[in-house]
């Protein structure tokens, strides 16, 4: 076996998962925790810039678009992960900043330019964790001006079209495209830029994107459902894939990567 990659995979990368004062429903009761943690801020910052000196390689931000009076008292009052790296992206360094962002409730444009510009910001150390959203409340489709959520093949087949059409704006403008040439009074060149026209099932989007590729290009794509479509979609797209161990069972004060990362607490199949 190649040298080097024999020891690229005895490299152990570690992820800190973010979520108000811990997973625990009851974190936010401990003598020493702060239970404004997911609302604050300065408290983020400390979060972020403590796991950046460990040498953590990243730190992680879940989602979910609705709420009930059951829900996990971390994801009541919190942030929009989208917006939160952006801002830690300006008072870090180093560590990447992966956020999660729903295919279901979206539009690509949008969300292409919100993900690219924390990009910039960071430097290029942002991630997107791609997901469908599960409807935990029975109120998610509610709360965007639909009847009814997505059935579980549909958001599937929604989010392959939403991140083809995301990517296609962000190969809207070649790496060298801005010349920023004074002299010669060209700002960019326009043989350097690609309009998309991408026409889907569920998307129409013309572009281009009104901003450049950042320093990586484009977001790093991570993924987590293990569904077969899930599966399909992370083979397809992801650079990399959140998964538990064959036959592990995490506990209520564990952070389920696999089937549940990034969208809520209680489990339910994807």
């Amino acid at each position: 076996m190649n040298q080097h990659l024999t020891d690229e995979r005895r490299q152990i990368h570690f992820f800190a998962y973010l979520v108000g004062t811990g997973i625990h429903l009851a974190s936010w009761r401990h003598e020493t925790a702060f239970p404004q943690a997911s609302i604050s801020f300065a408290h983020q910052v400390q979060l972020a810039r403590t796991a950046e000196d460990a040498r953590f390689d990243a730190i992680f931000l879940g989602d979910s678009l609705a709420i009930d009076r059951t829900s996990n008292p971390g994801i009541l009052n919190r942030f929009d992960p989208i917006g939160l790296v952006t801002a830690l992206g300006a008072v870090t360094d180093r560590i990447g900043l992966i956020a999660t962002s729903s295919t279901s409730y979206d539009q690509p444009y949008n969300f292409a330019r919100a993900a690219l510009t924390a990009d910039h910001i960071s430097g290029g150390r942002v991630g997107w964790n791609i997901v469908t959203t599960r409807d935990l409340t029975n109120s998610t489709a509610g709360n965007y001006g639909a009847d009814q959520h997505f059935e579980h093949g549909l958001r599937y087949q929604r989010a392959e079209e939403f991140v083809e059409a995301t990517q296609g704006l962000w190969n809207s403008w070649a790496q060298d495209a801005f010349l920023y040439d004074k002299q010669q009074g060209r700002f960019f060149d326009p043989d350097k830029l690609n309009s998309l026209n991408y026409h889907g099932e569920f998307f129409k989007v013309a572009g281009p994107l009104n901003i450049a590729p950042s320093a990586q290009h484009s977001p790093l794509l991570a993924q987590a459902g293990t569904s077969g479509p899930g599966q399909r979609l992370g083979a397809r797209f992801a650079n990399a894939l959140f998964a538990s161990p064959p036959g592990h069972t995490p506990g209520p004060a564990i952070p389920r990567c696999g089937k549940d990362a990034g969208e809520g607490i209680r489990p339910e199949p994807r």
